[in-house]
């Protein structure tokens, strides 16, 4: 088993749910990333525990940050894609 495989088979329900959110709104992209302070108010998750998602999924090159500007914004990286759909395989049939 390679590295990716066992990172991605290592995702917690709620990284999972983070990440199908930003895939579902299209933010795959640095010029779609989406405001912290939205996705705080989108997901059900409270600030410690999204700090605590977004921190390890940005550690994992599974989601990104654009910095500059006022606010910082968040977006779904091709690994993060790729990890999404590595895990969800199977689950929609």
């Amino acid at each position: 088993m390679d590295y990716f495989a066992v990172v991605s088979s290592r995702l917690t329900l709620e990284d999972l749910e983070f990440l199908a959110y930003l895939s579902e709104i299209e933010a795959d992209a640095p010029f779609k990333a989406v405001k912290n302070i939205d996705l705080i108010d989108s997901l059900p998750f409270t600030k410690f525990k999204y700090s605590k998602i977004s921190t390890k999924l940005k550690a994992l090159y599974f989601i990104d940050e654009v910095t500059g500007g006022r606010t910082n914004k968040i977006y779904i990286t091709s690994f993060g894609m790729k990890a999404l759909q590595k895990s969800l395989k199977g689950v929609e049939k």
